[in-house]
């Protein structure tokens, strides 16, 4: 997750990606925040989120007040990726992170094997490889959590919700995205062409394009 303040150039801090692989997002900054969490937000910021930190983003979002605005790129709700976690937890205990990568990409996004061998040929392999840590906490606190969908339209912040467009009413990025989509009907909904759930690791240029407009073109 990441909060930004429109006017200031500085690179985007982001939970989850790894300093080499952050493009250059132009006129974003994380202002006041020690952690990425509600209670560390100040109010004057731009939020985004992606993935849960995307559902993070939202739920903060319906306990502020005064946020310039809210961004979550495809954000997930339970129930998401549960026959997931004890094989991730099984790869991560033996540090084999090519293994919590493939588990990642077969059991919880249902990618075929021919996929994931392309997928470790790629340059993207060796970024995704340490953001599978995480990964098994995510989804157990993912799935422990009710999300407040009573609330969503209530957040008086202009809500963007971004979303791959090879995912779209696709499980189970696409189909998860939809449901947090139907309780945000004021949010502006923006498709990535030919992307996915990883636009920050293969369209970088792409996202912070669309990350820019949604904090500058506010009503």
């Amino acid at each position: 997750m990441a909060a930004a303040g429109a006017g200031d150039p500085s690179a985007v801090r982001t939970s989850g990606i790894p300093l080499s692989a952050r493009p250059r997002w132009g006129p974003l900054l994380w202002r006041g925040c020690r952690e990425p969490g509600p209670d560390a937000l100040d109010a004057d910021i731009d939020l985004f989120g992606w993935s849960y930190g995307g559902l993070i983003a939202l739920e903060a979002a319906t306990e502020r007040r005064g946020l310039r605005s809210v961004i979550a790129y495809e954000p997930v709700s339970k129930p998401f990726g549960l026959e997931a976690i004890e094989p991730l937890r099984a790869a991560l205990t033996m540090g084999d992170l090519d293994q919590a990568v493939e588990v990642v990409k077969r059991t919880m996004a249902g990618y075929s094997a021919g996929h994931v061998a392309a997928l470790r040929e790629d340059p993207v392999w060796p970024v995704l490889r340490p953001l599978a840590h995480p990964v098994a906490d995510e989804l157990t606190a993912l799935n422990a959590h009710q999300p407040a969908f009573d609330r969503y339209r209530g957040i008086e912040a202009p809500v963007t919700l971004l979303l791959g467009e090879r995912n779209e009413n696709k499980p189970p990025y696409g189909t998860s995205f939809a449901v947090l989509a139907q309780a945000l009907p004021q949010a502006r909904l923006v498709r990535l062409p030919a992307q996915g759930h990883l636009a920050h690791t293969e369209a970088p240029d792409l996202l912070a394009k669309h990350l820019i407009d949604a904090i500058t073109t506010r009503p």
